[in-house]
C-alpha cells in the first residue's frame, strides 16, 4: 500500500511515505477508464486525475490518501500487485496527477483494481474515510 500526505519532499515520493493534502481528494478521471476492457497489458502506468471537492462547509485541514492495486476476482482470489507512485500537476487547472506504476508487467486477460482510500479530518478531529475503486481488464496477449 502506498500512502502520502503533503508534508514530504518530492524526492521522497517513490518510497512508501505519506504526503498530506489540505482537502479531501476526489478522483475525477483515470486512464484507463473505470470499467474499461481490452486494455493493453503492456501499459506502463495508470493515470489518476485528482481534484479537491467542495468541503461541504467543514474546515478540512488535514487528510491523506492510500493507494493499492490488486489483480484477480473475488471468486478466483485477489492478489496484491506491487506498485510505485509518481505524482505531477496539470499545467492547466492545477489538478493533481497520480501515476500508479506496476513493478511487474500486467497479465493478459486479467481484471485489475486500484483502491484509493481518502482519509480526512475536520477541525474538530473527526475522521472521514472514503473509498474509490477503479477497475479495468487487460486484453489477452
Amino acid at each position: 500500500m502506498n500512502s502520502f500526505c503533503h508534508e514530504r519532499h518530492d524526492h521522497d515520493f517513490d518510497h512508501d511515505h505519506s504526503f498530506r493534502f489540505d482537502n479531501s481528494i476526489v478522483v475525477v478521471s483515470s486512464v484507463p477508464r473505470n470499467g474499461q476492457t481490452g486494455v493493453s497489458p503492456n501499459i506502463k502506468s495508470i493515470k489518476l486525475v485528482l481534484d479537491r471537492h467542495f468541503n461541504d462547509g467543514w474546515d478540512w485541514n488535514n487528510g491523506c490518501i492510500e493507494i493499492d492495486m490488486w489483480r484477480g476476482t473475488l471468486c478466483s482470489g485477489l492478489h496484491l500487485v506491487p506498485i510505485r507512485i509518481q505524482r505531477s500537476r496539470e499545467s492547466c487547472g492545477g489538478r493533481r496527477i497520480i501515476y500508479v506504476i506496476p513493478v511487474n508487467h500486467l497479465r493478459g486477460g486479467t481484471t485489475y483494481r486500484i483502491r484509493i482510500k481518502s482519509i480526512s479530518f475536520d477541525r474538530n478531529g473527526v475522521k472521514t474515510t472514503k473509498y474509490k475503486l477503479i477497475t479495468f481488464t487487460t486484453a489477452c496477449r
